[in-house]
């Protein structure tokens, strides 16, 4: 669905000064089409929330939502689960509005994982025949419902960008595909950091992405974690990350 400006709807630009107006506070929006996280909010960092105000992520949708779903959404960013009520109608709406969109379109997959160095598709069948052996389909062949096995690929290098930041992996429920950071296609790589990260993404697969009772989006749930903890080379991996990441890419 794309969003059609009529007078009752808002452009991106209206509808973070709406908000910012509701919210007393900035703002920043950015409007996606993303079904499976249609609303992630953070408090800007290193200053007053009157200042710094909100990053907003919101599906497009929310462009023509009703007046009352931008009150609800200012009540949720001030107070979080104690606009409780609000809450719940924000909740009640969004599940209502992602149900009026088209079925998505399948998308032909450009997949690229053989790499200079490392070889995703490899490492993924083997954590598939290894450490996540009867979570997937196929392996080994069962009768039980399991997961559809993720596409897997590396991602687009960006160019001339300073890394301060780096996502190392994603995993997009919509196409069911894994994302490796091409940086980590590099020899100074250890595999076994690789098969770390290609693992943490596959667990997303199996563990989804929950609300908690403020309907704040949990990315990495409890069971989530203690799987990810029961990874071999865990420790390494961390530690790995925090001592030469940065310094080799």
């Amino acid at each position: 669905m794309s969003a059609t400006h009529t007078p009752e709807s808002h452009t991106p630009e209206s509808l973070s000064a709406h908000l910012s107006h509701l919210l007393g506070a900035p703002v920043h929006l950015e409007v996606r089409r993303d079904r499976s996280v249609p609303v992630q909010a953070r408090a800007m960092r290193f200053l007053p929330f009157a200042r710094g105000g909100v990053e907003l992520k919101v599906h497009e949708l929310f462009l023509s939502a009703p007046p009352t779903v931008h009150q609800d959404m200012a009540a949720w960013l001030k107070v979080g689960k104690r606009a409780k009520a609000s809450c719940q109608r924000l909740d009640h709406w969004i599940q209502g509005a992602l149900q009026t969109l088209p079925p998505l379109q399948p998308r032909r997959l450009r997949l690229q994982h053989q790499g200079r160095v490392h070889d995703l598709q490899a490492i993924q069948l083997e954590l598939l025949g290894s450490e996540l052996a009867h979570a997937f389909e196929g392996f080994p062949q069962t009768s039980e419902p399991r997961h559809p096995i993720p596409h897997i690929t590396w991602g687009r290098a960006g160019r001339g960008k300073k890394v301060r930041s780096i996502r190392l992996g994603s995993y997009n429920t919509e196409n069911n595909l894994v994302r490796i950071h091409p940086r980590l296609d590099q020899p100074a790589v250890p595999e076994r950091f690789v098969r770390y990260i290609v693992f943490h993404e596959l667990l997303h697969a199996i563990y989804p992405s929950q609300k908690d009772r403020s309907g704040r989006w949990i990315h990495h749930t409890p069971k989530f974690k203690a799987r990810e903890r029961q990874f071999p080379d865990y420790a390494f991996a961390l530690e790995w990350e925090k001592s030469t990441l940065f310094r080799v890419i």
